[in-house]
Order: structure tokens, then C-alpha cells, then sequence
């Protein structure tokens, strides 16, 4: 990739996709309609006049990024404006005046954006993201924000060997490979300076793409020591690719005194929040997860932690809920 090279036609090409996007929410079913259409007949003509890869600019909760054309981010958060917030109320509901927060699978720097966008000046971040692509848009992406800091690595069990599997548009996943290209490195070790120099972890952030239950295992000593927020990606089907039993997850957490869990469904808004789930609740997750998978595609983001602070997030992502449908 050429590193944060943009060519104006392919910047004219995707603004003008963006565009007929954002016609296709608006209010008139004829306008609607019109958009449909016209972005039916767009898609494969951009396609077509665009470079392979191509990058450009695009402004997410108010702030400039560079990411490939065909990233899904940008069109996610037109859509979804509640998509991006709950990560923002967990950090919200902690009442800190600095939050230090690692975000494991930083991809192009959004977490990192998202956060200084709402909360200038409060959060330190440690991002780490192992694809080459991504670690240097995220690198490019977070130059002007200070207190962020980026590693590239892969997180997870020592012991695997792991290669990088491309994923939907905008995303990569991590998968276990005999005689993979690199080895994983557990949280634990790559955070250790980061935690000390500032004192703790407030915040762990996941998005791995079914990576999530090893990165959690790797960062025991971290969970031991500081007892962080854990908000991470639940996707049932990933986590058993990656071999993992995803029901094992809460039970796991729990050992370090982590009860209280909120689930958001993936277009960021509260599903549910129950303390100790029950075997028939977590079961009731994955069994609704597989039955979704080809269609709607339903996974959640859990937040877990400090109950108070699950509580106060669970409140204000009502909130937004309330005030986005007016």
C-alpha cells in the first residue's frame, strides 16, 4: 500500500457513492427510490474507475481519516449513527478524568478517533493491530492525537502460530496456521511498560474477528492486577473457528470477579444486561447467533466490569436510544 496516497478520482467517485448513500436515508420514498437506483447503476461504474486499493478521506464524528474505498466503517456509521457509542458510554460511565485504555485490533485508529472526537484530551491508548495495511493507516490516522501509542503484533496465546486472513471489506482476522508467519504475544508482556507508566489499565477494547477469547486468556495479569472495563466482540461462530468454546467465556471472566454483563447488538444498541448469566441465557445468545448467520448477521459487543459502571452505560446508551428515535 502507498502509504495515505489519495487520487482525486477516486476521492470524486467515492464522495459521490456517499452521497447517493445518504439520499437513500432520506425522508421522500421517491427520493429513496431514485438514490436506490442510482447507486445500483454507480457501484460497478466507481468500481470500475477506481485504482485497485484505492484510499481516501473520509470524516467520522467530525474528524478526517484515511481508509480504503471499500471500508464498510464510513457507510456503518452514516447508517448506524448508535453503532460506535457504546465503547463511548463504558468510557462515559467510569467518571475519570483520564482513562487509559488499550484497544486490541485497532485496525485504521477509529477507537482511538472516536474517543478523542468525544472526549478530547482524556484518554491514553495503546493500539495494537498485526495487518500491515491497517497498522499504517492506523499509525497515519492518529498522528495528531497525542497520548496514543502503536504497536503491531498479534495478541493471543503464546504458543500459536497465526497468519492473517482477509475479511469483509475493512476487516482482517487472525487464524491459527501451523508454521503461520508470526507467533502471538500474550497482553500481558506487550502492556506491561504501558500499564506501569501510567499508573493501570482502565479500559481493554477487543475486535479481533474471533480472536477475542485468546486475547482475554493472554491478559490474565492485567485483569489480576487492575480489573479493567473488558469490552470485546461476541461472535459464537469465530470464536469456534478459532477453536475456542465460546460459553466458556463468562465462566473464565468470572475467576477474576467480572459478574455484571451488558450485550449491545451490533448496530449499538442495548440487547440486555444480566449479572451471573445462566447456562440457558448464554445459550440463548449463540443458539439466536447461529440462527441469524447468512441473514442478518446478529453478534454482540459485552461490556463487563465494575457494576455500577456497567450500569451508568447500559443508562446512557437508553439515553441515546431515546434521543435518536425523537
Amino acid at each position: 500500500m502507498q502509504s495515505g496516497q489519495i487520487l482525486w478520482r477516486d476521492q470524486a467517485l467515492y464522495t459521490a457513492l456517499r452521497t447517493i448513500d445518504a439520499a437513500c436515508l432520506g425522508v421522500s420514498p421517491w427520493r429513496r427510490l431514485l438514490a436506490r437506483v442510482c447507486r445500483r447503476i454507480m457501484t460497478p461504474v466507481a468500481s470500475g474507475l477506481m485504482r485497485s486499493r484505492p484510499m481516501i478521506k473520509a470524516s467520522l464524528w467530525g474528524y478526517p481519516m484515511i481508509v480504503r474505498a471499500d471500508h464498510r466503517l464510513p457507510g456503518i456509521v452514516a447508517r448506524q449513527p448508535l453503532w460506535s457509542l457504546p465503547l463511548l458510554h463504558a468510557v462515559n460511565a467510569l467518571e475519570k478524568e483520564r482513562v487509559v485504555v488499550i484497544d486490541v485490533g485497532a485496525n485504521t485508529g477509529d477507537t482511538a478517533v472516536l474517543l478523542e472526537a468525544h472526549l478530547p484530551g482524556v484518554c491514553d491508548i495503546l493500539c495494537i493491530e498485526p495487518d500491515d495495511d491497517f497498522f499504517t493507516l492506523c499509525q497515519l490516522n492518529t498522528t495528531a492525537i497525542p497520548r496514543v501509542k502503536v504497536l503491531k503484533a498479534f495478541v493471543g496465546d503464546s504458543t500459536d502460530s497465526v497468519s492473517i486472513v482477509p475479511g469483509d471489506p475493512g476487516t482482517a482476522g487472525t487464524q491459527l496456521a501451523a508454521g503461520g508467519n508470526a507467533n502471538c504475544v500474550p497482553l500481558d508482556c506487550l502492556a506491561k511498560d504501558f500499564a506501569a507508566d501510567r499508573g493501570g489499565i482502565d479500559v481493554i477494547k477487543i475486535d479481533t474477528d474471533g480472536f477475542d477469547f485468546k486475547v482475554i486468556r493472554s491478559s490474565a495479569g492485567l485483569l489480576r492486577q487492575f480489573f479493567p472495563v473488558l469490552f470485546f466482540e461476541f461472535h459464537p461462530l469465530a470464536w469456534e473457528m478459532a477453536g475456542d468454546r465460546p460459553e466458556d467465556v463468562f465462566a473464565y471472566v468470572g475467576e477474576f470477579g467480572y459478574r455484571h454483563f451488558v450485550f449491545f447488538h451490533n448496530d449499538g444498541t442495548l440487547y440486555a444486561q444480566v449479572s451471573d448469566p445462566s447456562e440457558l441465557f448464554v445459550k440463548t445468545l449463540i443458539e439466536l447467533h447461529r440462527a441469524q448467520d447468512g441473514g442478518t448477521h446478529i453478534y454482540f459487543d459485552v461490556l463487563t466490569g465494575p457494576a455500577d459502571a456497567c450500569m451508568r452505560a447500559a443508562s446512557l446508551n437508553l439515553s441515546a436510544i431515546r434521543r435518536a428515535n425523537g
